[in-house]
């Protein structure tokens, strides 16, 4: 009898645990950025492996309030949803993300949308301070809200670069964001250029699941890619392959078939040495592993690129 009692009561125990697992997890991401700069991207990610999603809001409050929200974008998984932005007397920036035409997030995992951020001059250079998420709800297909027990949020952090590293060829750097970046690479014609590209992510490669899962390696390590761009010669370099790639780009956005020569291949190999070269340890495995895709061509594949 006292087994039988001692069994019941694991199992009630067991359902009690099962119930009380979190049905969704959202998770704010890590972002970096030089005191007295803007566009700076932050990722905010969704696991959510049961349940469609239809809505999101939620309180992105930052320590110190040295960040305001600028606005925000919707990535792959929340493609025609509308994302809105408000940045509260708080400090805190609320995030609205919904559907008016019903499509619901689907089961799965990865970056949801991106907050662009500006940073105050007066922002702690070298420190980092939390992201804390707050007043998180979501509601499911049937417009069903999630109950509090069944959402965990995770806090991100933001860090404010300082303006002198090492890594690059000059001491000092005012300030830079990735809109900079872009400016050095491709001048006046950047805007037309980073919409190809941004249609190329979310059209092509993330229609795979490799393809997603380098998404969300490159939003991961974004504030150090950000940082490694500082390198005039790898920004320069990174900026004239990605110019000889966009006729291809495009026509694969466009749905054709295209072809690489052996030529432009091997130069994509040899950036991604260099970057390897510059990175960090985890950042180096994680190059170290496209740049062997790249080589065997299992990227390009992926992406349904021919190689001469």
């Amino acid at each position: 009898m006292k087994f039988l009692t001692l069994c019941i009561a694991a199992a009630f125990m067991m359902l009690s645990f099962t119930c009380s697992q979190a049905a969704v997890t959202l998770t704010i991401g890590e972002g970096s950025g030089m005191p007295g700069t803007e566009e700076h991207l932050l990722p905010v990610s969704l696991n959510n492996p049961d349940d469609k999603v239809q809505g999101v809001q939620l309180d992105i409050c930052d320590e110190g309030n040295y960040l305001t929200c600028t606005h925000c974008e919707v990535t792959e998984r929340s493609r025609g949803f509308n994302c809105s932005i408000n940045e509260l007397e708080t400090g805190c920036c609320r995030v609205l993300l919904f559907d008016l035409g019903g499509k619901g997030i689907p089961p799965g995992a990865g970056p949801l949308f991106l907050i662009n951020y500006s940073v105050a001059e007066a922002a702690p250079t070298g420190e980092c301070r939390s992201l804390a998420p707050e007043k998180v709800k979501m509601v499911n297909e049937s417009g069903t809200p999630f109950a509090s027990s069944e959402i965990t949020s995770v806090a991100g952090r933001f860090c404010y670069a300082s303006s002198v590293l090492p890594s690059t060829t000059t001491s000092t750097i005012t300030s830079w964001s990735w809109q900079q970046a872009y400016g050095e690479m491709w001048g006046e014609k950047k805007g037309e250029t980073v919409s190809v590209l941004r249609f190329f992510r979310d059209h092509v490669v993330a229609h795979s699941e490799a393809g997603r899962s380098y998404i969300s390696l490159l939003y991961d390590h974004s504030p150090e890619m950000m940082m490694l761009l500082q390198n005039p010669l790898l920004s320069a370099a990174t900026g004239e392959l990605l110019t000889e790639l966009l006729p291809a780009i495009r026509a694969v956005n466009e749905g054709t078939r295209v072809k690489l020569s052996p030529h432009t291949v091997a130069k994509s190999v040899a950036l991604l040495q260099h970057y390897e070269m510059n990175a960090s340890p985890q950042l180096q495995m994680i190059i170290n592993k496209v740049r062997g895709e790249v080589e065997g061509g299992a990227l390009f594949r992926q992406l349904k690129i021919e190689v001469e």
